[in-house]
């Protein structure tokens, strides 16, 4: 059995332009904010991420100051 890798919280503060999603949290076959930073965080850190968002949007609608939560390795 191996250890669990140790991981850090961290707070993302994202702002941006949802002309082209279908709101912040993450939404099976929709486009979503969550769903593409979680994807994003992924390929950087190749593993998997949890991402929670402290908020929803509509579609369409543009965030500043938007915060958000994982816990990364």
């Amino acid at each position: 059995m191996t250890a669990p890798v140790p991981r850090r919280r961290a707070r993302l503060t994202v702002a941006y332009d949802g002309t082209a999603f279908h709101g912040c949290a993450a939404n099976p076959g929709v486009r979503t904010v969550a769903a593409t930073l979680r994807e994003a965080l992924e390929q950087v850190l190749q593993v998997e991420v949890a991402l929670v968002a402290a908020g929803r949007t509509d579609a369409g609608v543009h965030a500043w100051g938007q915060v958000g939560s994982t816990d990364l390795p």
